[in-house]
């Protein structure tokens, strides 16, 4: 009796959300909150790959003087260490399928804010705790996308892609406020200045926090839940009203959409191949820390200790890649949107990470073999943009796929199957930076670093690419039940 009284309220509340009106401009309304904090998603995910060498310059001294691959190597453990609380992620996202969308959009990014302004307090080694609890809740918040969801259950089939492309684009430009941020608060600038400034890196952070929770307040107030969840959810209550609830309940949670992906060859092969492809992001983030090293070690051969004034120079130099990169690669995200409604997710993907692999190696090699200069700086900025958009719009398009092969009502559960293919990926690819250091301390053996960095992502990206290419069918064509225009 009392779970029948728990439907029949169930039901009354998601009529009544059903029955919220939605004008013409609301889906437009609703794309500007999305790409509000896709933004804060953006600059929050990046702010690591950003400071990483600043961090590691002002936290741990003695050991950058030494080996700058050892001292951002701890950043790099905690990133991929925080890959383990996936673990707990699996738990939380699948309840997305139970309860909405809505109520997790909101509470991951508020646990955004929060997991940023915690890390901004770690500003010293005996501190350095917060960072790691900082991160972890950071990679918590952040890995279920619940705005993705969104834009697969709003926006039919034919513009899907291009929609994300579109939103995620322009976060991706918006990247360029973490430059400016460096800039303002760590020191140097694009012009090659060596002024001093004062340390103040954890300004960044708190600024970003604020972003983050003013995005979070305003989707609290301004957004929906989805149809598609609603009339979907509705059916379920209904048809279950007054039966036993076991059947619905096998629809859902982690352990269930494991033995879902299992059971399903084309996903289970999807996954894998998004394990593969994640196995490769911590070198590919490691841009920042190869190019101060080497760099470094040209102007200052054969010696231990950089000035603070050459740490300086060399910081206001990787400023001008900073500055550009963000265009060149929200540019291609927002292209690459359009291209997959019209070829598809799985050709898209291929040209996408065979793009990123051809970069990466050019960058590497234009660092390793040719002079500096401002023109060469700005030049690898394009060239990180390029590489950076094509690995994280790969990305996306793995994550679209996934989606789209699923229903409505497991959508959010095999999703979050993928994400621990993903962040397994991610785990084990900290393996091959903590493997850098062996090749010798700063200065030594820069070219055979670069070397090992390019065949362990090329070996990743084959791989994922050839799963992808002979047992992944094209998803773009899939309709979602309960789209309004369906």
């Amino acid at each position: 009796m009392e779970s029948e009284l728990n439907t029949s309220k169930e039901i009354l509340k998601f009529e009544k959300l059903k029955s919220q009106k939605r004008s013409h401009t609301y889906i437009w309304y609703l794309l500007f909150v999305l790409s509000l904090i896709y933004i804060v998603d953006e600059l929050a995910s990046n702010l690591l790959n950003t400071l990483q060498v600043d961090m590691s310059y002002s936290i741990f001294p003695n050991l950058f003087e030494k080996n700058i691959y050892s001292a951002t190597g701890k950043f790099s453990l905690v990133s991929g260490v925080a890959t383990a609380v996936l673990v707990f992620s699996m738990f939380y996202k699948p309840l997305a399928d139970k309860y909405g969308r809505k109520p997790f959009l909101i509470i991951n990014t508020f646990g955004m804010a929060f997991a940023v302004f915690l890390c901004s307090f770690a500003r010293s080694e005996s501190s350095f705790f917060l960072f790691w609890i900082g991160f972890f809740l950071l990679r918590f918040f952040v890995t279920p996308d619940e705005q993705v969801v969104y834009i697969i259950e709003t926006v039919s089939e034919k513009n899907r892609a291009k929609t994300l492309g579109i939103i995620k684009g322009t976060a991706e430009i918006f990247l360029v406020v973490n430059s400016l941020l460096r800039m303002t608060f760590v020191g140097g600038d694009i012009f090659g200045s060596r002024a001093t400034k004062q340390d103040k890196w954890y300004l960044v952070f708190l600024t970003i926090a604020i972003m983050c929770f003013v995005a979070a307040l305003v989707a609290l107030l301004s957004t929906k839940e989805t149809l598609p969840f609603i009339n979907n959810r509705l059916n379920q209550l209904k048809n279950n009203e007054g039966n036993n609830k076991e059947k619905e309940t096998k629809k859902y949670g982690f352990i269930n959409s494991l033995k879902y992906i299992f059971t399903h060859k084309s996903l289970l092969f999807l996954c894998i191949s998004t394990f593969l492809y994640s196995l490769s992001s911590s070198l590919i983030s490691y841009y920042q820390t190869i190019f101060t090293s080497h760099r470094l070690a040209l102007y200052s051969p054969n010696t231990a200790t950089y000035s603070n004034d050459l740490v300086l120079q060399v910081s206001g130099e990787f400023n001008r890649l900073l500055f550009v990169y963000p265009f060149t690669c929200g540019l291609l995200t927002l292209i690459y949107g359009f291209f997959s409604d019209k070829i598809g997710r799985k050709k898209i993907t291929i040209v996408l990470m065979s793009t990123s692999l051809t970069c990466f190696v050019i960058y590497l090699l234009l660092l390793i073999f040719v002079s500096p200069t401002p023109t060469l700086d700005y030049f690898l900025g394009l060239i990180i943009g390029v590489f950076l958009g094509s690995f994280w719009s790969s990305g996306d398009s793995l994550i679209i796929m996934a989606g789209e092969s699923a229903k409505t009502e497991r959508r959010v559960s095999v999703m979050t199957g993928q994400s621990l293919f993903f962040g397994t990926g991610q785990l084990s690819s900290l393996l091959f930076v903590l493997l850098i250091p062996l090749f010798g301390d700063n200065g030594v053996n820069e070219i055979l670093k670069g070397i090992y960095c390019i065949t362990v992502v090329g070996a990743c990206f084959s791989s994922s690419l050839l799963l992808l290419f002979l047992f992944v069918p094209e998803t773009n064509k899939n309709k979602i039940e309960g789209l309004s225009h369906d």
